[in-house]
């Protein structure tokens, strides 16, 4: 079968899927497979149309990660945003220190009128106040970086910046890696 994947990911995973899982064995064992799975064909941005319902992909860089696909379905009203937007009631998964960026990206998302559901990696659907919830928690985040020196005190600030949110343990993981404490390619 062919796989899509947008502009950077097959060279991504060339480089750095073998050491990934490697290192995820011990902790998945045979759950994952043994080698990575290149994909075979470019996922353009715009928009595709897939069993007469339109797709339009965009390709964002240096957000939660390097790389990040959104789709969005106009005729669902349907933002698919994985890790770039998070549940107003969700920790951040902030691996990355480019926030601005990511601020940046949630605005022009923000700016569009063509959905009103927001779906993320993690957590409920909700809808566009999504958006502007990860924005507030990426502006303290960034003001929590900029002041922190370690993950432990970043993630310990964090959660009192955020007690409602829930999955606190997902900001001490992000922490150790957006202060490279454990590398992002083994986790």
């Amino acid at each position: 079968m062919p796989i899509y994947a947008p502009r950077g990911v097959a060279d991504y995973l060339r480089a750095y899927g073998q050491r990934i899982l490697d290192a995820r064995r011990s902790a998945f064992g045979d759950r994952i497979p043994i080698q990575p799975t290149i994909p075979t064909h470019l996922l353009s941005e715009g928009i595709e149309e897939i069993d007469g319902v339109p797709f339009e992909f965009l390709r964002f860089v240096d957000a939660e990660s390097a790389l990040q696909l959104v789709v969005i379905v106009p005729d669902q009203r349907s933002l698919l945003a994985f890790d770039l937007v998070f549940a107003p009631n969700e920790h951040v998964f902030t691996v990355t220190p480019y926030f601005d960026n990511w601020m940046g990206i949630l605005d022009g998302l923000r700016a569009l009128p063509t959905y009103d559901f927001v779906y993320s990696g993690h957590g409920e659907p909700t809808n566009r106040s999504a958006l502007d919830a990860t924005i507030a928690y990426l502006q303290k985040g960034k003001a929590i970086h900029a002041i922190s020196k370690e993950p432990y005190d970043y993630a310990h600030r964090m959660k009192a910046a955020f007690p409602q949110r829930q999955h606190p343990g997902w900001i001490d993981i992000s922490a150790s890696l957006l202060y490279s404490v454990v590398d992002a390619y083994e986790m």
